[in-house]
């Protein structure tokens, strides 16, 4: 590592408006040199303001957690890169958007948080504690699911209506079972089969033709 250092301060001295600033800074970083490392930092974004990622490992450094108490100090030098970082992240509310949506299935929670932000960085007025309650009104408003045992006696007793409603079995008709029409009377034979040999003789005696080619039993005898 330390001869990476030595050969990036070289070239630095060579040409000052080189990028190998940022490389320079990360290793120095990584040794423990942050004063070293913000100075890099600070010479390379002179040449190169545009330097996102320089910007972001500045104000981790002056105002990370374990930035000397010296350079975190420095907060005319953090606001004014802070606020150049500020200017640039709120121009993009999609990128939050789509930053939400991938860290939803590791945590819903901060998911939730990073897309509130894209919301209000597109300028809608978002208000956490109505949020909360609005969600919680709309969760009462569902009714309580039944307890498994609940469900079981509700549906014994359905069962058991239905079954003491149920019709009563049909009862066969006498006439149609073959053993009811053995050993019967003469009498009932003369009760059942009267009313139909009265319509045929009816029928009968309407057309005589049909009269005529009709068996003797039909026209009432000889």
């Amino acid at each position: 590592m330390s001869s990476k250092i030595d050969w990036y301060r070289e070239v630095l001295a060579l040409e000052p408006g080189s990028r190998v600033f940022f490389p320079l800074a990360q290793l120095l970083r990584q040794a423990g040199r942050v004063d070293e490392a913000v100075a890099a930092l600070r010479g390379g974004l002179a040449f190169h303001p545009e330097h996102l990622e320089a910007k972001f490992l500045l104000v981790e450094l002056l105002a990370g957690p374990n930035s000397p108490a010296g350079l975190a100090a420095q907060t005319p030098e953090l606001a004014e890169t802070f606020d150049s970082l500020i200017g640039v992240l709120t121009r993009y509310p999609a990128f939050w958007n789509l930053w939400s949506e991938k860290i939803a299935a590791s945590s819903r929670d901060c998911a939730l948080a990073v897309n509130m932000l894209a919301a209000h960085l597109r300028g809608a007025q978002v208000d956490f504690a109505g949020l909360m309650e609005k969600g919680l009104r709309a969760a009462d408003s569902f009714p309580a699911v039944a307890a498994p045992a609940a469900l079981l006696h509700a549906a014994a007793r359905k069962d058991a209506s239905s079954k003491s409603t149920s019709p009563a079995p049909i009862q066969k008709d006498s006439t149609s079972d073959p053993k009811s029409l053995e050993h019967k009377p003469l009498e009932q034979w003369s009760r059942e089969l009267g009313p139909l040999t009265r319509n045929r003789r009816t029928v009968l005696d309407a057309d005589p033709q049909h009269h005529d080619r009709s068996p003797t039993f039909f026209r009432g005898g000889p």
